[in-house]
């Protein structure tokens, strides 16, 4: 037994001679080119030929015409039989193969597998078992093709249209398959390149002048009481707080063995999570209770020759634009907005994701574009100058501005890790779940 795992059509033309007494091919479908060279060389009256002679067989393109009317012609009988899938070539006690393979153009080029065998006793075996099916047998008559080309055209037009919306769908399908993979891809390279960003984070840390004091603290509802000479009544409020105990001190740190005191009620930037979430808190004795979300600078900076002043956002989103944890706007003294840069700030340095033109303002689109150039250009110029700026602390003109402590740590009852760095000079809080 012979195994082929590619077109066998040059072995039926070995095998299929014209003094063959009889040849049986049970064929699905026929196209002339190989259905001719495979039975060109059987003498006429040898050959029966099992086909499907269905409208939508001749619809597709899958079996012709013109090559039923040509085995016809050559000598071969030609039948339809019911539910035909088996294609076998069978020349009974002499070779016989059973397989995927039609004879067909299409099926030479296909991905087909077919057996071939000589054996005596497996030749009857298989002659015996297909009688059953010759019962169904219905001869194909040439007034049948007559009238079938006469009924095909609008029918194969019809299949044609279909046949281009199938191949569309088809092409869609994989359209979006790919955009599919390509956005898994995109997801994992964000992912990846995170996990890089927060693993900076981390290596900062640990690299950074860092006291060796530690604080724990926990999320918790403060209530307080204000009693006002003018009215001469109290009135209550609520806050929730990020608390440590009262032996500690958050205003009260020592750094390689010098006293650093942070001012109470002053904003410093807070690093939480790794630098998975930044802010600027209000640093009390005992608590943290207001951490601000952005904070614009007052003081002008100078960059790329001109002066302007900065703002900063962090980003607390989950599917942050570009994966930054801030932004920093460029603003024209008078106000207008220039540029706005994505960041990942990263403790002692400043990773440059993404430049574009600021919205609104009444600035030329010119000179926006200008500064965005410049901050693609200068990466080194743009981090060397918004550091310094991004850490140092300072006042809100609002000493309230912010959210409260359970917006940005966690829910009541969270506890954290306290702990005090330096970058670029300025103090730094880390805020570490426990």
């Amino acid at each position: 037994m012979d195994v082929y795992l590619r077109s066998i059509d040059r072995r039926w033309r070995n095998e299929l001679h014209d003094d063959m007494v009889k040849v049986q091919a049970f064929s699905p479908y026929l196209t002339s080119r190989t259905a001719d060279s495979v039975l060109g060389g059987v003498g006429e009256g040898v050959c029966e030929i099992y086909t499907l002679f269905e409208t939508d067989v001749f619809a597709s393109g899958a079996s012709s015409l013109p090559t039923l009317v040509k085995l016809m012609e050559q000598g071969h009988q030609l039948f339809h039989l019911p539910d035909l899938h088996a294609k076998i070539i069978l020349a009974p006690g002499e070779f016989a193969s059973i397989g995927s393979q039609n004879l067909t153009s299409r099926g030479t080029r296909n991905k087909e597998a077919t057996v071939a065998f000589q054996d005596p006793a497996n030749l009857k075996e298989l002659e015996k078992n297909i009688q059953p099916w010759l019962l169904e047998r219905v001869p194909i008559t040439p007034k049948m093709i007559a009238d079938m080309e006469e009924l095909l055209p609008p029918i194969r037009r019809l299949y044609l249209a279909a046949q281009a919306a199938a191949r569309h769908a088809d092409s869609e399908i994989l359209r979006r398959r790919e955009q599919r993979d390509d956005e898994h891809s995109q997801r994992l390279q964000l992912y990846k390149e995170k996990v890089r960003r927060l693993g900076l984070v981390v290596t900062a840390v640990k690299r950074a002048p860092k006291s060796p004091q530690v604080c724990y603290g926990t999320v918790k509802l403060m209530e307080s009481e204000k009693y006002s000479w003018e009215s001469r009544t109290y009135s209550f409020s609520k806050t929730n707080s990020l608390v440590v105990g009262r032996e500690d001190d958050l205003t009260l740190w020592w750094l390689d063995g010098k006293r650093i005191d942070l001012v109470p009620r002053k904003r410093y930037l807070c690093v939480h999570q790794n630098g998975r979430k930044l802010g600027w808190a209000r640093v009390g004795k005992t608590r943290i209770t207001y951490i601000g979300k952005g904070v614009r600078r007052t003081e002008p900076i100078w960059m790329a020759g001109q002066r302007y002043v900065l703002s900063f956002n962090a980003d607390w989103s989950h599917q942050s634009a570009y994966g930054r944890n801030a932004t920093v706007k460029i603003s024209h003294l008078s106000g207008n907005p220039v540029c706005v840069v994505s960041i990942w700030f990263s403790i002692d340095d400043v990773l440059l994701l993404h430049a574009e033109a600021a919205e609104g303002g009444t600035l030329p689109d010119t000179t926006k574009s200008a500064m965005v150039n410049w901050v693609r250009e200068n990466p080194t110029d743009f981090r060397r100058t918004v550091l310094p700026h991004f850490v140092s602390p300072f006042l809100y003109e609002e000493r309230l501005n912010g959210v409260q402590a359970t917006d940005f740590f966690g829910p009541l009852g969270s506890r954290y890790k306290l702990g005090l760095l330096q970058a670029d000079g300025n103090a730094v809080i880390t805020v570490e779940s426990v």
